[in-house]
């Protein structure tokens, strides 16, 4: 049986920015929301799968230059503010730049519902926590 082994070299692509070199971590949450289903004389407390919810959350370090982790989020975050209207953006997600094929890919179209652009203590390392929410079904193949 083959194993991943330890997760090292994620590949993170955010409306065409390759963040993957300055990801710290990153998750994706899946859940599906559970209905009540049971009524006066069932024995036993009934769920109904309800609607698919997720999201992806993800820790970076800092970089203001161009082309990277802070214009990737601040063009998404204020792009359409003006409208009032969250831009929305596709995003990629697999678990190793390197790895074999047959390895899953997650995708789908994101929107940024928590950015953090700038906060830390003093002398550690600069980073940018951001939650980015679902905008349409999420997708997985195989690359």
């Amino acid at each position: 049986m083959a194993k991943h082994g330890s997760f090292k070299d994620a590949k993170i692509v955010i409306n065409g920015y390759d963040l993957s070199d300055h990801c710290e971590e990153v998750t994706l949450n899946t859940n599906t929301a559970e209905l009540p289903n049971s009524a006066m004389g069932d024995y036993t407390d009934f769920s109904s799968p309800g609607l698919l919810k997720w999201s992806l959350e993800a820790k970076f370090y800092t970089d203001f230059a161009a082309g990277s982790v802070h214009e990737c989020f601040e063009n998404l975050r204020a792009s359409l503010a003006s409208l009032g209207v969250p831009p929305t953006a596709p995003f990629n997600l697999g678990p190793s730049k390197t790895s074999p094929s047959g390895k899953p890919l997650w995708s789908g179209s994101v929107f940024v519902s928590k950015y953090k652009p700038i906060g830390g203590k003093h002398g550690e390392n600069l980073m940018v926590e951001v939650t980015l929410s679902a905008a349409s079904n999420l997708s997985v193949s195989t690359a």
